[in-house]
């Protein structure tokens, strides 16, 4: 009676490992199942991201001043079915992941190139300040080489009534603190005419004389080495050396230092008003299958040149929390890469 008591008990226990090892498996194979229809699903959600980065370009390609939305609202993004051409909705930000069809292929698009400050806004804080500039970790896309040139689109600062720019400029030698020069060019519709106002910017003190052609880059009270300069209203000043009208119409302006290498910093006398960034960003998030995909693109609006993309990958979102701002949802995995 024992052994046939014993043979009962190791037959259940081989058929509870048996049980186990099987349960296992299947776990595994429906695991590895759902792994590869999640990474399939993530294939398809980038392509439709991918759709979004191009129409992006295009509409860079024939407008450099475009906006979605437009006018731009940066908690905005314009949706996009991809398989229904004539299906495009504006969405808000935080409820855009939650009304995705998992059967269906969507991107959101964003796209802009205003922004709070045309420097490094090292703080966050949507505005410039002169410690930011001297900081020595302010970034190399706002710094100047020596008779390097940029121009800047500031037509909203101009259809913005009594909006100027107001800018900070350092030497990247401590050398060169006193020789600072720009040479400053502003373009724009005077009275109807394209007109173009030249003049040089240069380092000096409120007891320097007036030059004729001269705007003076005066300098900050702070103990910066190299110094830091600034002007409060820029394209007044340069107005001011001719008897031209005011600006209007679509305005540029060019800057280029003469002699050393600069930092550069500016942004809107009225806070509620932006500059025109170094970039325009594209921002597409491709939905398909509960992954989205999404993928930043910066264009250099000097040169054209695209930046690098960078994809994000999320896998497995819910639905958005009521109120919420968030646009990454429900504690995602989130990796990125460069694409090339």
């Amino acid at each position: 009676m024992k052994k046939r008591g014993s043979a009962l008990i190791i037959a259940l226990l081989i058929m509870a490992t048996v049980g186990g090892i099987v349960f296992g498996i299947g776990r595994l194979f429906f695991l590895n199942q759902n792994i590869a229809s999640l990474y399939e699903n993530s294939v398809i959600a980038y392509y439709a991201a991918e759709s979004g980065i191009e129409e992006g370009m295009l509409r860079y390609r024939y407008d450099k001043n475009s906006q979605l939305p437009n006018p731009y609202d940066e908690d905005k993004m314009m949706r996009s079915n991809v398989s229904d051409a004539n299906s495009v909705d504006m969405l808000n930000r935080d409820v855009v992941i939650s009304t995705s069809k998992l059967d269906t292929k969507y991107y959101d698009l964003n796209m802009n190139y205003l922004a709070d400050v045309y420097g490094d806004d090292i703080n966050n804080d949507g505005a410039l300040s002169l410690p930011e500039l001297a900081n020595s970790d302010y970034d190399k896309i706002y710094w100047l080489e020596q008779d390097e040139a940029i121009k800047i689109d500031v037509t909203n600062i101009v259809a913005a009534n009594n909006s100027d720019i107001k800018l900070y400029v350092q030497a990247d030698k401590t050398q060169c603190s006193d020789k600072l020069y720009f040479e400053s060019k502003v373009t724009s519709t005077v009275m109807g005419e394209l007109k173009e106002i030249k003049a040089v910017l240069w380092p000096s003190d409120k007891s320097t004389l007036n030059l004729e052609g001269y705007v003076k880059l005066f300098e900050s009270n702070r103990n910066d080495n190299p110094k830091t300069y600034r002007i409060n209203n820029l394209l007044g000043e340069i107005r001011s050396i001719s008897t031209a009208a005011p600006f209007s119409g679509q305005t540029e302006l060019y800057l280029k230092p003469i002699g050393c290498g600069a930092k550069i910093g500016m942004f809107a006398t009225i806070s509620d008003v932006q500059i025109a960034s170094p970039y325009t960003t594209i921002h597409s998030v491709g939905h398909f299958g509960g992954v989205t995909r999404t993928l930043i693109a910066n264009i250099d609006r000097q040169s054209g040149t695209l930046y690098d993309i960078y994809d994000f990958v999320i896998y497995q979102y819910g639905n958005a929390p009521s109120g919420s701002s968030s646009f990454f949802l429900t504690n995602p995995t989130i990796v990125p890469q460069p694409v090339f």
